[in-house]
Parts: C-alpha cells; structure tokens; sequence
C-alpha cells in the first residue's frame, strides 16, 4: 500500500500549502463602507482587484458583505483570496455568484464565518476552514482541489474536462454533480464527511483513499481507471450499477455497508484485508478474495 499512498501524494501535491505570491503581487484589501465590488474606493489599492493583486477580507476596517458590482458578470481576475477569521461578511450570493478567473494554482482560503459564493473559471485550490456548518462556500464550475478542515462546503458543477481533487480533513462537503461526465478525481479523506448526492465520473487512474470519516455515495459512482482503499472510517454506498460501479476496491480498515437503498452494488475486483463490510443481496462482486484470518474463504 505504500506504493499507492506515494502515487496518491504526486497526485495532488500538498493540500495543505497556503498561497505563496510572487514579490511583485500587490496585496488588495477590502475596506468598504458599501458592498459594491467594483468601487475603486472600496479597496486599499484605490482601485478594484486585477489579476496581480492577492485579495484579503480581514474585517479590519470593513465587515460590510461584497455584494454588487460586477456580480455574474465575466471579467473579474485575481492572483488569489484570503477570507480571515476576523471577517464576517459574504462574498457574492447563492442567487449571484461572482464569476472569477483564477490562474491554474492559486488559492481561495476562506476561515470567515460569512459566505463565499464563486463561479470560477479556472482551477484554484480551495481551503474550507470555516465556523460556518451552513454554506460556508458554494462553487459554481471549479476544478482544481477542494480541501475540506472546517465548516460546509457545496459543489454544484465541476468542469467536464478536468475535475476535481478532494483532500477532506474536516467539516462538510455537498457535491451536487449535474452530470454524469463531470469529474471527481483522486480523494484523500481522513475526516469529516463527504455526501455526493449526483452522477459523477472518474477519468482514468485515480486513487480514493478513505481512512476516516464517512463517505456517503447516494447516486451513480466511479467508472473505469479508479481504484477505491478503506483503511478506515465509514463508507455507504447506496449508488445504482446501472450507471457505474466501483472497478478495484481494496478495504483494510473501517466499515463499508451497501444496504440502504435496494439497488445493486458492483464491484469489479474487491479484496479485504481488515476491517468489515455488510453481506448483502445487493452487493455483487465480480472476482473477491477475503484474507483475513477470520474469513479466508472467497467473497460471495
């Protein structure tokens, strides 16, 4: 397994790291006495955020919410955004998510107890660390990857053609997938709780590793190219086989249960090295081998 965990770290990089600007990013800070994005004279740079200007919400000066302006418009561009603890205020709103273009590897940290409502057109790294256990952040077609610590993060699309990467720690993410040819790409979980709760697909060699929290598949899952490991925590799968399935399922720890729901479960080729899982009808299994002690006899 050492192997995978080392294929898994290449893959998505380290999903801790805050944002690290070049010198020549200017600092932009938002200081308003009204919620209008677009005023110059809201912003310690005199002017609004460009796409060389890493953005801080710190509710120093201003608690006011970013509320108009460019709204879901095209055409906002920034290097970056830190949301700080001290700042209470939202940005943008479930109705009027703000359009944002993000270069490829720059980050959204939001650990305000507001709101963050984006669409963006490009793949940041988004860190959830947030008091808020209600909408602490709603992505509107992201890529890139979703770090959960604290508080609720939603996903409402991601871009067909790349995906998303998922590095859950803590707190609460709601993927509400609109397709099926939208894309979770490798997972690492080792804590909170993930509901995908629409269609998704995978692209090809990703790696699931869940080692705690919970897991909960309501609808369709991973196709071909994934491998998923348990090493511990709660897996409920409740997802059909008419519309994917889980092809490699390797489970050393924790707890998988296939039972709430009446549908069929498949997997291609499961192997069980700790842990548990639920016998069920619902589960079918094309080629399995049990190797624990316990159970050395093959999966039915």
């Amino acid at each position: 397994m050492t192997y995978v965990l080392i294929v898994w770290f290449c893959l998505i990089g380290k999903p801790d790291a805050r944002y690290e600007r070049s010198p020549d990013m200017a600092t932009n800070i938002w200081q308003a006495t009204n919620g209008n994005y677009d005023t110059g004279g809201n912003w310690s740079l005199g002017a609004k955020p460009a796409n060389t200007n890493f953005v801080v919400l710190d509710g120093n000066v201003s608690q006011q919410s970013i509320t108009s302006g460019h709204g879901d418009e095209s055409g906002i561009s920034i290097g970056g955004l830190w949301c700080k603890k001290s700042y209470r205020g939202d940005f943008g709103s479930s109705s009027t998510p703000y359009d944002i273009s993000f270069d490829a590897g720059t980050s959204i940290i939001w650990e305000g107890s507001g709101s963050l409502h984006i669409s963006a057109d490009a793949s940041p790294d988004v860190v959830c660390d947030s008091p808020n256990a209600v909408d602490a952040i709603s992505l509107y077609g992201v890529e890139g990857t979703l770090i959960g610590k604290r508080g609720k993060m939603i996903v409402t699309a991601t871009h067909s053609a790349a995906g998303i990467a998922i590095d859950m720690m803590g707190g609460i993410m709601e993927i509400l997938e609109n397709s099926a040819t939208e894309k979770i790409n490798n997972v690492r979980q080792v804590g909170g709780e993930v509901i995908c709760s629409r269609d998704w697909a995978a692209t090809a060699a990703n790696v699931h590793v869940i080692s705690g929290g919970h897991w909960q598949q309501l609808i369709n899952g991973p196709d071909a190219g994934t491998l998923m490991l348990v090493q511990g925590g709660l897996v409920t799968w409740d997802a059909p086989a008419s519309a994917g399935h889980i092809p490699v399922l390797i489970q050393q720890g924790g707890f998988i249960d296939w039972n709430n729901t009446g549908d069929t479960k498949t997997v291609g080729l499961f192997i069980v090295y700790g842990g548990d899982f639920a016998r069920s009808s619902q589960l079918t299994v094309t080629l399995g081998t049990d190797y624990r002690p316990a159970f050395p006899e093959s999966i039915p």
